[in-house]
């Protein structure tokens, strides 16, 4: 099984899904290189980085030239929670999101 996920951020969604699915594999995107050093390091805890491909660029555009994902129908599943706080709004989010998502 391959996951495509957009917009990794944390890398969450990605590294619960390889932390109860043992035989899948993930490639995440995401356009922040900070965003991808905090999934690295979240991968890397729970212990399914091995099976994690990070892939720095907007949205779908790293799986276009991705020699496994890029293929027509080779991802499984594609899974996503793009951004959603507005930067004009970040200095207003809560601790509990603020403190642990890249900006």
């Amino acid at each position: 099984v391959l996951i495509a996920d957009v917009c990794t951020g944390s890398g969450c969604i990605a590294v619960a899904l390889l932390k109860h699915l043992p035989a899948a594999r993930a490639v995440a995107t995401d356009l922040s290189p900070d965003a991808l050093d905090v999934a690295r390091g979240n991968a890397q805890r729970h212990g399914v980085l091995d099976r994690l491909e990070l892939l720095p660029g907007n949205l779908l555009e790293p799986l276009r030239d991705h020699p496994v994902a890029g293929g027509a129908g080779a991802v499984d599943y594609l899974v996503s929670n793009p951004p959603y706080i507005p930067d004009h709004e970040w200095d207003a989010v809560e601790p509990n999101v603020k403190d642990h998502e890249p900006h």
